[in-house]
């Protein structure tokens, strides 16, 4: 799942690691330790790293033998391998170089330089895997025009394997389908079930659907019929409850008058997330109960008068948020010029970043990598197409229509019809 990055070190030399292994950790990342070459591959396996870090000496360890089983193991995602060691010639050290390697650290580390390296190379490999996931056949749109127990129900109806990308306000959630079947969801620190029903109520933002193979197992057993009907329930609920209150966006702030307010247990929960700081929204996620409870909550604490949505004069802007935006008012400088200073930063042109060639980055860069340029970006991606909801409705009206017509031909003829073929290619 999304969150926590993953580093597998295979290093028998517990004096090199020691400091390395607490200072990623220190930094967010999970660490695991493979003493023996034996045990890299199991590792890969069920640990399913970001990177890997490898010490060339590892007993038993036959690059030319281990990096292409490696691969393989990991595959489909995408995971830089790292060598760390102290060659012992120039040569020793050309011979690492030439194998399949993304990168090489010398020993003693320099933890700075490693954290940065390792940072970079993990966000290069998900940029070329989410390319690669952009250029397979599939389709994108609005949620507020396809949500996804729409999207759900299309694929199930075509028994679709696919991966679902959903974005909201700077968050990224996925799902997967096997064969139609919901098997995994993931969406910030949550479990899969819960990351798919608050993913249910996103009404706005955008997606896309890459149809492709991926490694996940099941972590979610419930049909995939009885969690669209949950879904449709729960985005139903949603937004009736939402039309009587202020947007979900809005700072809300504790009422100075109603102070004498008999407010229930759960009540007393929600006002006490309240610091006028937070959004709706934010308190929602946060809360212990279920969003549509917690949104149901607040429906009644603001029939009490107990809570309300804060002037926009007196929004709060953290030191954090103004930081951003290098904008600090301790120098004096008035609200408006603050606020002038935040909108001016945000409109500005950002500046051209110029980066130092390196002989050894372009040396080790391998295959599929060669095709992003961090000064440019990725280049325009083929293959993808946008469908408003009247198309994609189509789309689900074609493949029921094909279900129907498979049906009564098994009824008349007493055979076996051909599987429904596809009624369209979303990427042609």
């Amino acid at each position: 799942m999304e969150g926590r990055r993953k580093i597998l070190i295979a290093d028998h030399y517990d004096y090199d690691i020691h400091d390395l292994r607490k200072d990623l950790i220190a930094e967010g990342y999970e660490v695991r330790i493979a003493k023996t070459a034996g045990d890299v591959i199991p590792y890969v396996e069920s640990f399913r790293p970001d990177l890997v870090l490898i010490e060339p000496r590892l007993p038993d360890f036959d690059p030319a033998e281990m990096l292409p089983r490696l691969r393989e193991a990991a595959a489909p995602k995408m995971i830089p391998i790292v060598f760390a060691s102290h060659p012992r010639s120039i040569d020793e050290r050309l011979s690492w170089l030439e194998l399949d390697v993304d990168d090489f650290l010398y020993k003693p580390y320099e933890v700075e330089e490693v954290l940065a390296r390792l940072e970079i190379l993990i966000k290069e490999a998900q940029s070329v895997q989410d390319a690669a996931q952009m250029s397979t056949p599939g389709f994108s749109g609005s949620l507020s025009e396809m949500a996804l127990v729409d999207l759900l129900q299309t694929l199930e109806v075509g028994k679709k394997t696919a991966v679902l990308s959903l974005q909201k306000g700077g968050r990224e959630g996925r799902v997967y389908v096997t064969q139609g079947e919901v098997v995994d969801a993931e969406l910030d620190h949550l479990d899969a079930r819960t990351a798919l029903l608050r993913m249910f109520t996103w009404n706005e933002g955008q997606f896309s659907v890459s149809m492709m193979e991926h490694d996940r197992t099941r972590s979610i057993f419930v049909d995939t019929p009885d969690l669209i009907s949950e879904g449709v329930t729960r985005l139903y609920r949603w937004e009736q409850l939402s039309k009587d209150l202020p947007s979900l966006q809005s700072v809300v702030l504790k009422a100075p008058d109603k102070t004498d307010v008999q407010l229930t247990r759960d009540e007393q929960h929600i006002m006490e997330l309240i610091d006028g700081r937070k959004r709706m929204i934010d308190i929602i996620e946060q809360s212990k109960f279920d969003d549509i409870k917690a949104l149901r909550l607040f429906k009644g604490l603001f029939e009490k008068g107990a809570v309300m949505e804060a002037p926009l004069q007196n929004m709060v802007m953290t030191p954090e948020y103004l930081e951003k935006f290098k904008v600090f008012p301790e120098n004096g400088n008035s609200r408006v010029q603050v606020m002038e200073g935040v909108f001016s930063a945000l409109f500005r042109k950002p500046q051209t970043v110029t980066l130092q060639n390196d002989r050894r980055r372009v040396e080790r860069r391998r295959g599929e990598r060669r095709k992003y340029d961090r000064r440019r970006g990725y280049g325009p991606l083929p293959h993808r197409i946008c469908l408003n909801r009247s198309e994609l409705l189509l789309i689900r009206e074609k493949l029921l229509s094909g279900v129907k017509h498979h049906n009564s031909s098994e009824k008349t003829s007493g055979q076996e019809s051909p599987v429904v073929s596809e009624a369209v290619h979303a990427n042609r």
